[in-house]
């Protein structure tokens, strides 16, 4: 993949770097002792290669890939959330199922079997696939939307379908490997340099194979896709390091993990890669961040910011567009979770300035200087991107609170400290700075 090639360059060049420079990072002290020079803010040469790596504190290290200035020099837009709501009977995402299968022939080669897609809407749909090569699978569409508060906030007493997921897999296996896809996430999470051993186990074009997933996504969805992708390997060194990392744990420390980012002891073995994607807006991921927003005492709100499952009265979590995620191994795909929830509407506020990456750096840092007590291991801050995320704000022609979308920064934080170690988010409003998340377990990518 391309632009790994080029951030393993960059990151192997800074680390020549800092052996050959010994002067740049270390002082002479007054005894005779040699002292880090530690810093706290990104050179503007690293802004523009798009990573950085130096030291922060004794404990706080950065590695991190970046978002160049040439994505926001100018500024960005934020818009208002536009939901999917399925157009029709007989539809999923907006498709009937003879174009489902023209679509995914260029991917899955197949087709369906038995009677077609619901005449009257529903909130499921379970169909049956069968490739070209006779291997069968299951197409399963669920319509998501929390609809008790969403009726409770609208005079709409109809059904409403919102949000169509769908997960493709095979018949037999392909729930394990359709698993699998949480746990790369978990990989990317407790295994902070797993593209140092990311090799694909099997023979693979992986650019081509990105490209073929990228165009069948756009053409599903009716929306870009981001040019750049993620790719984690199960092959034998980021598996022994993954199962490793919770071998080590206490019960006590395994007390304090969600169960989605524990270890699967059942976990089918076999070698297989999960490629991730996210929607594009203005040049940027569309990601879920799960941020929550507290509503102003007297406040109304727009009854679409009851979409969420965890929104109610008091308290409202944003949402954004989950991963796009395909398991493929050495047979082809396995499983795979398409979803087309939610995308940038009109225009919320035009485009205007935002803060760069040294202006949330420094919330991260005086985090850490105020929890000394929790780093006892490496803590290393592995991404700072800039993000499209669900958030909320007052409608000036309405005067309610409606869901928007907004440019965030989202620093990811891999702490090796015994005790929470995993991977921690911190997320600012871009054109403010206003924290929005800090240190939260990162939330999964695939809600």
């Amino acid at each position: 993949m391309k632009f790994w090639k080029k951030i393993t360059a960059i990151f192997m060049a800074a680390s020549v770097m800092m052996l050959s420079a010994c002067g740049a990072e270390q002082n002479d002290g007054a005894d005779g002792q040699d002292e880090t020079a530690y810093r706290t803010e990104i050179t503007q040469e690293e802004m523009e290669s798009g990573f950085a790596s130096f030291e922060m504190s004794e404990s706080l290290t950065v590695q991190a890939r970046i978002t160049p200035p040439e994505k926001y020099e100018k500024g960005l837009a934020s818009y208002y959330c536009q939901f999917f709501d399925e157009p029709a009977a007989g539809t999923v995402s907006g498709h009937d199922r003879g174009q489902w299968e023209k679509m995914l022939a260029e991917i899955l080669p197949g087709s369906f079997e038995g009677k077609g897609f619901p005449k009257k809407k529903k909130s499921s749909c379970l169909q049956k696939y069968k490739s070209e090569s006779g291997v069968p699978y299951v197409f399963d569409v669920i319509w998501r939307g929390n609809k008790e508060y969403y009726k409770k906030h609208t005079d709409d007493k109809g059904e409403k379908f919102f949000a169509p997921t769908i997960q493709i897999q095979r018949e037999e296996g392909g729930e394990d490997y359709f698993s699998n896809i949480y746990i790369a996430w978990d990989i990317r999470c407790v295994v902070p340099d797993y593209q140092e051993t990311n090799d694909l186990p099997f023979p693979i074009d992986q650019e081509k194979e990105a490209e073929k997933i990228r165009t069948f996504l756009e053409k599903a969805s009716g929306r870009k896709i981001c040019s750049e992708y993620d790719v984690v390997s199960y092959n034998k060194e980021n598996t022994d390091k993954y199962y490793s990392h919770y071998s080590s744990l206490t019960e006590e420390d395994m007390a304090g993990i969600d169960e989605e980012d524990g270890l699967d002891e059942d976990w089918e073995k076999e070698s297989c890669a999960c490629f991730m994607f996210f929607y594009d807006i203005d040049g940027l991921p569309f990601r879920n961040t799960n941020v929550h927003y507290a509503i102003p005492v007297g406040q109304d709100c727009d009854a679409l910011c009851y979409y969420s499952y965890n929104s109610n009265d008091s308290e409202l979590t944003a949402v954004g567009e989950p991963m796009q995620a395909v398991v493929a191994n050495k047979n082809g795909i396995m499983g795979m979770r398409y979803s087309n929830q939610m995308g940038a509407g009109k225009v919320f506020k035009e485009r205007e300035a935002v803060i760069g990456p040294n202006e949330v750096l420094k919330g991260v840092n005086e985090y850490y200087e105020d929890h000394l007590n929790l780093l006892e291991g490496e803590t290393r801050v592995t991404d700072i991107q800039l993000i499209y995320t669900g958030y909320f704000d007052k409608d000036p022609k309405t005067e309610l609170i409606t869901p928007i979308i907004i440019p965030a920064w989202i620093i990811t934080v891999h702490d090796g400290t015994p005790n929470r170690s995993g991977t921690y988010q911190f997320v600012y409003d871009a054109y403010t700075g206003q924290a929005l998340a800090i240190a939260e377990r990162e939330s999964s990518i695939l809600q």
